[in-house]
């Protein structure tokens, strides 16, 4: 962190990058650039002690904090809350924050994640429908057999009371879904899945008002305002995607 000498103002610089998918064993870098703090915004690789050992030997000397949002695929082949717990275990060695559901003070800045999950738009239609056509659907365990639409709707709702509840204006929030349809990926049509892959909470974002939010899932990168809220995502894709826009060398200071 540095302090402006004119005004006395210390600004962090934050290095993004979401949806690197390190679990096909060929993904794009997370490069030393000199941050401060490395978010994490989900899709990173599987929750487990591979991804781990890469946060603690790879990249806990760089930063003052790395803060870890998971995304769907950490889950994949795994059954969530034993995930979770595993993930929280071994974060309490200091290397990353955990954040699901969770408020982390670094410095002089807050920060608020939660993966957020899908509300499909509470369109009955397109739970259906993304229940059928999403891996996340037949990839992760949760309460006894695998995930459903309308479990997942009850873990967003919980991340909504959670946002709704802790977030203060000038937060910094992560997320792995996008908190608004204007961040889907405009190369695909708007329909039932588009509605899978953001979580339309505008009302949500506009009363709580944090600076800046961090989100990813889509591999469609946006950096656009809404309302009083920065909308940012620095996403890498799968090994065959080229075009997502991933920057390994963004920085953003708050």
């Amino acid at each position: 962190m540095s302090v402006h000498p004119a005004d006395g103002i210390t600004t962090m610089k934050l290095q993004i990058a979401s949806d690197i998918h390190r679990e096909f064993g060929h993904s794009p870098v997370v490069p030393d650039i000199g941050a401060d703090v490395l978010v994490l915004a989900g899709d990173i690789g599987y929750a487990d002690d591979v991804t781990v050992e890469w946060l603690r030997d790879d990249l806990a000397g760089r930063y003052e904090a790395i803060l870890y949002v998971p995304g769907n695929h950490e889950y994949y082949g795994r059954d969530l809350h034993e995930a979770n717990r595993h993930m929280e275990e071994m974060a309490m060695y200091g290397e990353y924050e955990w954040m699901n559901n969770r408020a982390v003070q670094v410095g002089d800045r807050r920060f608020v994640g939660t993966p957020l999950w899908a509300n499909f738009c509470h369109e009955p239609l397109s739970m259906f429908n993304a229940g059928r056509a999403i891996n996340d659907f037949h990839r992760i365990r949760h309460g006894g057999g695998l995930m459903t639409p309308a479990a997942m709707l009850d873990l967003h709702e919980e991340a909504v009371a959670f946002l709704t509840e802790t977030v203060k204006p000038g937060d910094i929030v992560i997320t792995h879904w996008p908190p608004t349809l204007k961040a889907r990926h405009t190369g695909f049509p708007m329909d039932d899945i588009a509605r899978y892959f953001c979580a339309d909470i505008p009302k949500v974002v506009a009363s709580t008002r944090p600076e800046l939010w961090i989100c990813g899932h889509t591999h469609y990168n946006v950096d656009f305002t809404l309302g009083e809220t920065r909308i940012l995502s620095n996403q890498g894709g799968y090994p065959h995607e080229t075009l997502t826009g991933y920057n390994p060398g963004l920085i953003v200071e708050v």
